[in-house]
């Protein structure tokens, strides 16, 4: 990979608890972690907005699990991992395959992580090298109704913040079935002088920490081993009573290897079990650095925030989805992509107020450069040799958004929050960069995008609340940069949705939230692994309504909490498209791949057993049933249904605790993927042919796994 473009482009750029989480909605000021909190939201923000809080003990973390599976507890949202337990996981929300990260805006600590005209997948975003014991909470923000949220916040978007919730040393290992092998180690330092909590305890927030994390497994079949390793360091530090700077750093590797797909015929006639390989030489390894310093400070009764960070991500990938289909040499193709990124971030915030009316306004800019390489070549079936180039380019994208907004108190209880954000891209890309001859094409675009978000009080009794709240705005999608031509003026997609939403919180015991939501995508776009490439759908339609509760039963079993969300979602063509390859649609048609119904419960219950030495003895348990519909895919086919529970247990003193972990406890069939195209496995003992066929890949079974965590 060449790196002198890279080079050039920096100097452009100047866990430990065992209680049980449950959904709450974002407030100014969010409870510490590992709380089953129930409370009122932030009036200017939409119903459909939560914080997930996320302790290092529950079923989502099994199996060696990263912070891409705690994405199983938010309300709505499937993922899967079907190419390998190393690589970005497929994440599916509101009735969009947002793929890697497409539709979906990731972030961590406000950082980006998705990669802008990735190889693999526009908007790929990796957080597999995240251990779940750095991760606090995660906001859920679906739809794209802050000025805030930018590129691919198409489904919504997700932030991931890190801490460790006790100070001094922790360690965790992992042992579990498929030969899993995990050890974390962490060690957070209590910047806090204040002494005034009870027992003289420091109001802890767990943001200045060190952390490392190794881990390995032999997978639960062929090809599906994978080994990790990652380190992560933030400090913060404060100064001048009104200014903090917080300075992060972290950076990890891995490899994993691929199973790929099986044809439906194949599994149903013995040719293989659910669980076989055609090509034994599939994989991946990644890799991700990332260091940024955030100051913040507060002067004149105006805070500013400004971020300046930097991350390198490397991904090379080998899979074979079609076997000889292509080109009677082999299919199997292996990408790699580079990218070296920096971006500058700043906001200002000022209250004030106007003929007596409070206004709260902000307005900022967000601005990065990403520099990729990239290359994709096919392999020969019997060896590594390449035979055929498919791609090979290297491209500089720029971005810049700026962005404003004004919320104001209009009346008592009734608040308006409304702004603008525009975006300019600017790009240029080499489709050839080995050739000496000088061949970039250059081009631009920009989209504007208003958002709008009003919120009331309708009811603000002492036991009772009732809130209600519309959002209606713009969000956009950037193109990938080799779909450009020169002097291009590129179209963003651009993406118009509206949510309507209600929030009902009985005392701190219950809340129970409804959503009602429509997204309009301008040029929708569908993935298909016989042309190896998105295939554009034209314009789509999406309503559904998503629907949570949260009971604190502690008057039917003391510590119990109950919980559940459901979403449904009808996801349409408004034209028609035809395609050799087998992706058709027709007006009306739903689009492929995208669940229209994710369901979920939760049972968490928590009980003080019992005290040694004067502290309590906790003793936790959750079961987490969820479902997800049959998945439309092409040609009027549908996947299985997937039905599966999780669940934990654990047992915790001071801060020692023990706990199992399950993973489809049931022992269900499942099918990860499940995809329908042309193939020829013939080569590799399957079948094979030119028309559309069904195509899977196989879910873990049950899968247990034991942890171990030590504190002091």
């Amino acid at each position: 990979m060449r790196v002198g473009g890279q080079a050039r482009l920096l100097s452009l750029i100047v866990v430990l608890t065992v209680a049980l989480p449950t959904w709450a909605h974002e407030a100014d000021d969010p409870p510490p972690a590992a709380q089953t909190v129930v409370r009122a939201r932030r009036l200017d923000r939409p119903v459909g907005d939560v914080v997930i809080e996320a302790p290092t003990t529950n079923a989502a973390t099994a199996g060696g699990g990263t912070a891409s599976d705690l994405l199983r507890r938010a309300p709505g949202v499937f993922i899967s991992q079907h190419s390998g337990q190393g690589k970005a996981h497929q994440i599916f929300l509101r009735g969009f395959d947002a793929e890697h990260g497409q539709d979906l805006e990731i972030t961590v600590d406000g950082v980006p992580q998705n990669d802008v005209s990735h190889l693999h997948g526009q908007g790929y975003a990796d957080v597999t090298l995240l251990p779940p014991e750095l991760v606090q909470r995660f906001v859920l923000r679906p739809g794209f109704y802050d000025v805030r949220q930018g590129d691919f916040a198409v489904a919504g978007s997700l932030d991931f913040r890190t801490g460790v919730p006790a100070a001094g040393p922790l360690l965790r290992t992992t042992v579990g079935a498929f030969g899993l092998l995990r050890a974390f180690a962490a060690v957070s330092i209590d910047d806090d002088d204040d002494d005034s909590g009870d027992n003289g305890d420091h109001n802890h927030d767990g943001r200045t920490y060190a952390a490392v994390e190794a881990a390995r497994g032999d997978g639960f079949g062929p090809r599906r081993a994978f080994s990790r390793a990652s380190g992560h360091g933030q400090q913060v530090l404060t100064f001048l009573d009104d200014e903090e700077l917080v300075l992060a750093a972290s950076a990890g590797v891995g490899r994993f290897d691929a199973p790929g797909v099986l044809r439906d015929v194949d599994v149903d006639s013995g040719l293989f079990d659910r669980f076989g390989v055609y090509d034994d030489r599939q994989g991946g390894e990644n890799m991700r650095a990332q260091a940024s310093a955030l100051l913040s400070m507060h002067e004149g009764g105006v805070d500013v925030d400004a971020r300046v960070w930097t991350a390198y991500h490397r991904l090379a990938l080998v899979s074979d989805f079609t076997g000889v289909l292509l080109d009677p040499a082999g299919d199997r193709a292996r990408q790699e992509n580079a990218a070296l990124i920096g971006g500058v971030d700043v906001e200002a915030r000022h209250a004030l107020r106007v003929l007596d009316v409070p206004l709260r306004l902000a307005l900022g800019t967000r601005s990065r450069v990403d520099s990729v390489e990239q290359r994709q070549t096919r392999l020969g079936i019997d060896d590594d040799t390449a035979h055929t180039v498919d791609v090979d380019a290297a491209m500089t994208i720029g971005h810049v958004g700026v962005y404003g907004e004004v919320g104001a108190v209009v009346l008592p209880g009734l608040v308006v929050r409304g702004g603008l954000r525009t975006e300019v891209l600017m790009a240029q890309v080499d489709r050839t960069p080995s050739d000496v001859a000088d061949d970039v094409d250059t081009a631009h675009g920009y989209v504007l995008a208003p958002r709008l978000v009003v919120g009331w009080r309708a009811l603000d009794l002492e036991q009772l609340s009732l809130q209600l709240t519309a959002a209606a705005g713009e969000g956009f999608r950037t193109p990938q940069g080799r779909s450009l031509g020169d002097l291009e003026v590129a179209q963003l997609t651009q993406v118009r949705g509206a949510d309507v939403g209600a929030q009902l919180v009985v005392g701190d015991r219950v809340d129970v939230g409804v959503t009602g939501f429509v997204t309009y995508v301008q040029s929708d776009r569908v993935f298909d692994h016989a042309a190896a490439r998105n295939l554009f759908l034209g314009p789509t339609l999406r309503t559904g309504v998503t629907a949570r509760v949260v009971v604190v039963a502690d008057a039917v079993v003391e510590g119990l909490t109950l919980g559940s969300a459901w979403t449904v979602v009808s996801a349409r063509v408004l034209d028609e498209l035809g395609s050799s390859t087998g992706v058709t649609a027709t007006i009306g048609s739903t689009v492929p791949y995208a669940p229209p119904l994710v369901g979920r419960f939760e049972a968490a219950w928590r009980h003080v057993v019992g005290e040694l030495l004067g502290d309590d003895v906790t003793v936790a348990a959750e079961l987490d049933p969820w479902l997800v519909g049959p998945r439309p895919m092409p040609l009027s086919e549908v996947s299985p249904a997937i039905f599966m529970i999780d669940g934990a247990v654990s047992v915790g003193w001071r801060r020692l605790s023990l706990s199992v972990e399950s993973t489809n406890l049931l022992d269900a069939v499942i099918a990860d993927g499940a995809f329908v195209y042309a193939s020829d496995f013939s080569a590799f003992g399957g079948t094979g042919s030119g028309l559309p066929a069904r195509h899977l890949t196989s879910g873990t079974p049950r899968f247990l796994s034991a942890s171990l965590s030590v504190g002091w």
